[in-house]
């Protein structure tokens, strides 16, 4: 397990390095597939040589198979459900900035968003690394919580030192790398540090939810965060353009993980006998 995820948290590292090292301008959508590419291999290498005896060893139990299968849908659903929600989330405000204020907004929106998964990368590596550990036991007892707490702290400390280290980056580093054209680029990342530390303990909840079996709970969270992208991202992006973007994309992300904070205080109340 500890050589998976060592190569799980490298990944976003690695693409970081490969950025430098040729260049933002000169990074391509070839070099970036092939970058999925040759990582999503590796991953699967380590899978295939952490599960061998399971793959190769174990027989096939075909009476099984029906309900298996069934299973594997009904969660499937359930979980591409949530994951159309939240890109839907992602995406509306794309189409009302394209309405209201034309495509460049488009592109500076799509870079700050594009930034912001860089940052979300190492919740979403910590968050695997909890989901192995949760996933062991059905049961949300005291010490899980306390994993739990303690890979939520890291993360948020990570995503608070990320922004930090952007807020020091000068603004005519930005526009190097990219051109004038996008000069609110670091002011736009700035103004959505709220939404960048609270969505981090959505990600973070997300996987906690997963490793219990409660993905119902990503579900109501994506579907909730959906409604303010519908009605206050059209209201706001209308009148206040790449701001209102943001704003409406702040609080999505709070109604999201408000939605996990109450199932995380349900579950604990409910397992708080549990040592």
């Amino acid at each position: 397990i500890s050589w998976y995820n060592i190569s799980l948290i490298l990944q976003p590292f690695v693409l970081l390095i490969l950025l430098f090292l040729k260049g933002f301008n000169s990074f391509t959508i070839k070099d970036y597939l092939t970058f999925q590419i040759f990582s999503q291999l590796i991953l699967t290498f380590f899978s295939i040589l952490i599960l061998r005896n399971e793959i190769f060893h174990k027989k096939l139990i075909f009476k099984d198979l029906k309900g298996l299968i069934k299973q594997s849908f009904n969660l499937g659903f359930i979980n591409q459900s949530a994951n159309l929600s939240q890109i839907l989330n992602y995406r509306l405000s794309f189409f009302y900035l394209e309405k209201f204020d034309g495509l460049k907004a488009v592109g500076i929106f799509s870079i700050v968003l594009s930034i912001a998964n860089v940052i979300w990368l190492f919740a979403i590596s910590a968050g695997t690394l909890l989901g192995n550990e949760i996933s062991k036991s059905s049961i949300l007892n005291k010490i899980k919580i306390n994993q739990f707490l303690n890979y939520l702290k890291i993360s948020l400390a990570f995503t608070f030192l990320a922004i930090s280290f952007i807020y020091f980056i000068p603004e005519h580093i930005f526009i190097n790398i990219l051109n004038n054209d996008f000069v609110e680029i670091k002011p736009l990342i700035l103004m959505m540090f709220p939404a960048l530390l609270i969505f981090t303990i959505a990600k973070i909840f997300a996987f906690l939810f997963s490793s219990l079996g409660e993905m119902k709970v990503n579900l109501y969270s994506s579907l909730f965060g959906l409604l303010p992208s519908i009605v206050l991202g059209y209201i706001f992006i209308k009148e206040y353009k790449l701001d209102g973007a943001i704003f409406s994309t702040t609080i999505s992300f709070l109604m999201s993980s408000g939605v996990m904070l109450i199932y995380f205080y349900r579950l604990n109340r409910k397992y708080s006998k549990v040592t």
